[in-house]
């Protein structure tokens, strides 16, 4: 490091140092580890949480353009080794904003729904989807014990809650799910740290051979390996979480470190 003849640090030196040290800052917190948490897709595993654990689902939800996401469910193997059958029935999860919530609480896709204005294909343009409930903090059982009560513990009070099949296997067994969901200003990141909940039965080989059903439960957090069911003791509404800085803030914050190193290049 230069020094003037007074023994001082030479200042426009150590500017130009402290603004490599920012720039690298901003650079790194823009390629670095926090851009795969805003990347556009989650993946994460839940457990059941009414036989002990042990058994997982992988849910993975993925940005599909402005307002619309897929969300992908799978129960087969790998995930639960040796599984030979299994039928997804419901899914329950939470939004970190409920205004997002459209004003109708309900929405039959087999037009059983008489007051529903909305067309269903706009709501779930891929179809995969039997009947829809939407309530902030409001969604438990579905009907036809399609709910998530037991264990020592009733999980309710969802925002959102989705029949995606019929007991007893009437309309097959389905070891995956995949749909697609639109709503203004739905993404991702409207799930991210939020509750998930599924209703699995008519299970066969693997652990829960002997079993038959399950009830899981989790948070929808990039993580794994899976999140451990006895963390979930309450399964009250988590009271908020920690917001991640979304892409454009991070490319912001790289900008402005370049934008005076660009000037001193050029002058």
């Amino acid at each position: 490091m230069a020094r003037s003849p007074n023994g001082q640090v030479d200042l426009p030196e150590m500017a130009e140092m402290t603004h490599n040290t920012t720039l690298l800052l901003a650079l790194t917190l823009l390629f670095g580890g926090i851009v795969p948490a805003t990347a556009g897709t989650i993946t994460t595993r839940i457990e059941d949480f009414t036989n002990g654990g042990g058994f997982f689902a992988e849910v993975r939800v993925s940005d599909l353009g402005p307002d619309r996401i897929r969300l992908t469910l799978d129960v087969s193997d790998p995930v639960n080794p040796g599984l030979t059958q299994a039928d997804l029935l419901a899914l329950w999860f939470d939004l970190a904003d409920p205004g997002l919530l459209p004003s109708f609480t309900r929405l039959d896709t087999s037009g059983a729904t008489a007051s529903l204005a909305d067309d269903p294909s706009q709501v779930f343009p891929s179809g995969g989807v039997l009947d829809a409930w939407f309530d902030a903090d409001a969604i438990g059982s579905l009907g036809g014990n399609n709910n998530l009560n037991g264990g020592g513990g009733v999980a309710t009070g969802f925002d959102i809650g989705l029949l995606l099949g019929l007991n007893g296997g009437r309309d097959g067994f389905q070891q995956q799910r995949t749909f697609d969901l639109v709503l203004p200003g739905l993404s991702s990141a409207a799930l991210t740290d939020q509750r998930i909940g599924l209703r699995v039965q008519s299970i066969a080989g693997g652990a829960f051979d002997g079993i038959g059903s399950s009830k899981l439960l989790g948070e929808l957090t990039d993580t794994t390996p899976p999140l451990i069911a006895t963390s979930f003791a309450t399964f009250a509404a988590p009271s908020g979480s920690i917001p991640t800085p979304a892409p454009w803030v991070l490319i912001g914050l790289g900008l402005a470190a370049l934008t005076p190193w660009s000037r001193r290049r050029t002058g």
